[in-house]
């Protein structure tokens, strides 16, 4: 439920869209481990452990991955740029352009 939406390294992402498909996957994968589990001999599908593992998934995502996604995004913006300061006052120097020489 943390790993699966940061595996994709997208950091802006609606974090509904997020929720459900992460929800899905771990829906899926808990499907297809019950049906698997039940092929063995004296196994059964159990839905509670179905919907427990899809809860699981849900609660880890909504703890971990907006937490994770947000100082990943601070970290990755990187310090924001100071304000030019004006030092000659309100009278600067005329900008040049260094290859165009002044007439005689």
């Amino acid at each position: 439920g943390g790993l699966l939406p940061l595996a994709g390294g997208r950091l802006a992402v609606a974090p509904l869209m997020s929720l459900s498909r992460t929800v899905f996957a771990g829906v899926m994968i808990s499907l297809t481990l019950q049906l698997v589990r039940s092929g063995v001999a004296g196994q059964v599908l159990h839905v509670d452990e179905l919907l427990l593992n899809s809860a699981g998934v849900a609660v880890a995502h909504l703890a971990v991955v907006p937490l994770v996604r947000a100082r990943l995004r601070r970290r990755y913006e990187g310090p924001r740029p100071r304000p030019l300061r004006r030092e000659d006052g309100p009278q600067s120097a005329a900008p040049t352009i260094p290859r165009v020489k002044t007439a005689p």
